[in-house]
């Protein structure tokens, strides 16, 4: 079984306040860097440790992998050390996660457990990008290759008697992370490669770049499409705009398959599914209902996503009739729905030259391409 330990006992002096407990995309910092681990089969305990003085952490989680130990040490090593001496036996592998290391993926995760239990210790990280220099009293000494240079992150993970024996073998010595002490103790650790995503904060400028990378997308781009059959005995709508014909088309709504593609383009966009999960032809609450009025909801639903349109371009497939006389009435329906100007709305028809459904005169065919933004990056 694989146990996680996660030291929490620091002081965040470089952050100037628990950097843990930091909101942090609707969670704290400590609550990001651990829920990957929470559903994950392959984790069987989840140890935080803390400090004897917190209190806050250990009510964030409740969950029956996870514990909390209120023993920390004044150093990290002594912490992690502590921790592993509280994991419950049947661990026999240990992976040590920072908790300020909000963005680790379970991919990365699994990797690492794979590599610590083939060779005993895994650590993941990047190579380096920059060119790496060291320095004495502000003047550089020597460029490194940095090709050879590999920046450590977290997990780092262990077989559990070959780190109970580095810190019993390394005893009194002062080591970063875990996989130096290890290297110390004369073992080979095995390079996992990550993502330099995963961000460890440690200061304020490290918190706003992590913040940026939480940002919801400035721009949203979705494709919608939807056919109906034509029939007799039902009205011709499209983009809310009745046209005269001897067919309509055969839908649980008013089948306006014009104003369907465009919503279905809005979901797609906000990733929220189709027109189906939303307004389905089961329920009898929509039996023959406006489309212009699933539009209107729809447009509720994207504004409280926090998006409003930038533009919509919503291509007809109809061999006849000729729709070009009602075009500028269906952007004008659309405009206003979507709280919009009518020149980011374009609709065009075309035919299918005799081809496909809307060829045969069997059917009309609509698509639709959305562009949405953050309202405040309008």
């Amino acid at each position: 079984m694989v146990g996680v330990i996660i030291p929490a006992a620091g002081s965040s002096q470089r952050m100037g306040k628990n950097k843990l407990l930091l909101p942090f995309g609707g969670k704290t910092v400590i609550e990001r860097s651990v829920a990957p681990f929470l559903e994950m089969d392959e984790i069987g305990e989840i140890l935080i440790v803390v400090s004897k003085s917190e209190t806050k952490i250990p009510a964030l989680f409740h969950h029956p992998k996870v514990r909390v130990l209120t023993q920390g040490g004044e150093t990290r090593q002594e912490t992690v050390y502590r921790g592993l001496q509280a994991l419950s036996e049947e661990c026999d592998t240990v992976l040590i996660h920072d908790g300020a290391r909000p963005f680790i993926e379970q991919e990365e995760i699994v990797a690492v457990i794979w590599d610590a239990k083939e060779t005993g210790a895994a650590v993941l990280g990047v190579k380096a990008k920059d060119t790496v220099k060291t320095l004495c009293d502000g003047w550089i000494q020597k460029t490194l290759d940095r090709n050879e240079i590999f920046l450590a992150q977290t997990p780092q993970g262990f077989d559990r008697k070959l780190l109970e024996e580095a810190f019993l073998k390394t005893k009194g010595r002062v080591f970063t992370d875990e996989a130096g002490m290890v290297e110390a103790f004369g073992k080979k650790v095995k390079a996992v490669f990550g993502k330099s995503s995963n961000l460890k904060l440690t200061t304020p400028e490290d918190l706003a770049l992590a913040k940026g990378l939480l940002e919801e997308p400035k721009m949203k781009i979705g494709h919608g499409y939807d056919v109906h059959r034509l029939t007799e005995g039902r009205k011709l709508i499209l983009g809310g705009v009745e046209i005269p014909f001897s067919l309509g088309l055969l839908g649980h709504s008013d089948a306006d398959v014009l104003t369907h593609a465009v919503i279905d383009a809005i979901f797609g966009a906000l990733a929220l599914g189709d027109i189906g999960a939303f307004f389905p032809d089961t329920d009898e609450t929509y039996r023959g209902i406006c489309s212009l009025t699933l539009l209107e909801e729809t447009a509720g639903i994207m504004e409280k996503e926090g998006y409003v349109l930038g533009n919509l371009d919503v291509t007809v497939a109809a061999q006849a009739p000729k729709l070009r006389p009602y075009i500028e009435a269906m952007r004008e329906n659309l405009a206003r729905i979507l709280k919009t100007d009518q020149k980011n709305i374009s609709v065009k028809a075309t035919t299918e030259e005799g081809l496909g459904v809307s060829g045969g005169k069997k059917g009309i065919s609509a698509t639709a391409v959305c562009l949405l933004f953050l309202k405040e990056s309008q």
